[in-house]
């Protein structure tokens, strides 16, 4: 069996970015909406979601935001930091 031949296959997120031809940090800002895994500190996607995922459009685009830019939407952890004042 070929790595590409399995709907169950976990996927890297870069092995997922290069599957549906986008940009590796596309695939970390939609994470939670491509069903990732979190095994420890690593990201794991199922093909099967990801393409049902992108079929039924859950997937939309959203503005880009830099790390920690207020949305929420950090697409890697970012560890706290003490230095850093808050507003």
């Amino acid at each position: 069996m070929t790595m590409e031949s399995g709907e169950n296959d976990l996927l890297t997120p870069h092995e997922a970015a290069t599957r549906l031809r986008v940009k590796v940090s596309w695939v970390y800002a939609h994470a939670d909406e491509l069903g990732a895994l979190r095994v420890g500190k690593y990201l794991r996607f199922r093909w099967a979601h990801v393409l049902a995922c992108v079929a039924e459009g859950s997937c939309q685009r959203r503005p880009h935001s830099r790390v920690g830019g207020g949305l929420g939407q950090v697409p890697f952890p970012v560890a706290a930091r003490s230095d850093v004042r808050k507003a």
